[in-house]
């Protein structure tokens, strides 16, 4: 075998180990991203007032490591729905959240503490949006997935 002949195996041999190389890296790469976007939540808070009138300053609020967070509605009239997306990546929703909004009567404030987390489905991997529903028969928190809405909204149905 001439020196030529090895040098061309030797570089063959190489390639090849750089390509494999080269492979698991991108497979490491993409696997860790598919495995952190499975491990996170993606998921909003939205707000609907199913009242006959219209309802100010909707803010739902909690305290997370000693932090204040909060997800606001703004201003809704009958029949209208808010949303308030979180962050990219967001931790589980809270165990619970002090919901806070006015009427046009007197712009009287009213508070009401309700009971999130143990509602959410999957906790810290729900994919969807965590929904306030004001109604004549009070205030009601619905988790519902992305893909619950999608078939809601598909077969003509209105949600929450």
């Amino acid at each position: 075998m001439t020196a030529l002949h090895s040098n061309r195996e030797d570089s063959m041999r190489i390639a090849k180990a750089a390509g494999f190389l080269v492979a698991i890296a991108a497979l490491t790469f993409l696997g860790s991203g598919v495995s952190a976007a499975l491990e996170h939540t993606r998921y909003s808070y939205g707000f609907f007032n199913a009242t006959d009138t219209t309802i100010y300053h909707v803010l739902l609020q909690w305290t997370r490591n000693g932090a204040k967070e909060a997800a606001a509605g703004g201003s809704l009239s009958p029949g209208a729905k808010g949303d308030s997306a979180a962050p990219p990546n967001p931790p589980a929703p809270p165990d619970s959240a002090v919901l806070t909004w006015r009427t046009v009567k007197g712009r009287k404030e009213h508070r009401l503490k309700l009971q999130i987390g143990r509602l959410v489905p999957a906790g810290a991997r729900f994919d969807g949006t965590i929904w306030v529903k004001f109604s004549a028969d009070g205030v009601k928190v619905i988790p519902l997935t992305f893909d619950e809405m999608d078939k809601l909204y598909k077969a003509h149905k209105h949600y929450p």
